[in-house]
């Protein structure tokens, strides 16, 4: 168990009891770097972008829109529409780009599918989705090493549920359990740790 963990940065070192890995799709490199065993996070592109809504229907109360195959979504945004092609690409982690012919099987998809016609993107992007082998959070102490914490494998959840993560990641430090209201919803401790892997 370290006693210290100790980061050397370009403005001195950092010492810290405990080191919390919340660095998305680079949580497994950390973990290497820190001498704890990885837990097989995948991070997979997903690509998106916006472009002008030229209807004469009022479009801003739209829901989100999803294919019934789930192959691409769109949703409301002032004076545009933002779509996605809803793939989940495995990559390697890095700062990602969009990939032209993601953007245009997505224009093209929802051309086929919608009434929209979206002629040309106002912008694109594209972000890292990361999961766990089984898609589940990976949140707590690790068995291994307990002073390196996990708050990994979001997927596309991470901004929905971080109220719940960060206060079941907090509650796992402390007591070694999850909150009352995460167990009520039928989580377990066992279920998020990274223990329940095979490393």
């Amino acid at each position: 168990m370290a006693d210290r963990w100790r980061v050397t940065t370009s403005q001195g070192v950092i010492e810290a009891g405990a080191i919390v890995n919340a660095a998305g799709a680079w949580a497994d490199e950390i973990a290497v770097a820190c001498g704890v065993p990885p837990v097989g996070l995948v991070p997979m592109r997903r690509t998106a972008c916006t472009f002008r809504y030229r209807g004469d229907v009022d479009h801003r109360a739209w829901p989100l829109v999803f294919s019934a195959a789930e192959t691409w979504y769109f949703k409301p945004e002032p004076g545009q529409i933002m779509a996605s092609l809803a793939e989940e690409t495995p990559t390697e982690p890095h700062d990602v780009r969009p990939e032209e012919e993601d953007l245009a099987l997505c224009l093209d998809r929802i051309n086929e599918e919608t009434t929209l016609a979206p002629r040309s993107l106002t912008s694109s992007w594209a972000g890292l989705r990361t999961f766990a082998p089984d898609r589940g959070f990976v949140l707590g102490p690790d068995p291994a090493e307990p002073s390196f914490v996990w708050c990994a494998g979001q997927g596309g959840f991470g901004i929905q549920a971080a109220p719940a993560i960060s206060e079941s990641v907090a509650a796992l430090m402390r007591t070694g359990d999850l909150p009352s209201e995460v167990l009520a919803g039928g989580a377990t401790a066992a279920g998020v740790s990274a223990g329940r892997f095979a490393r």
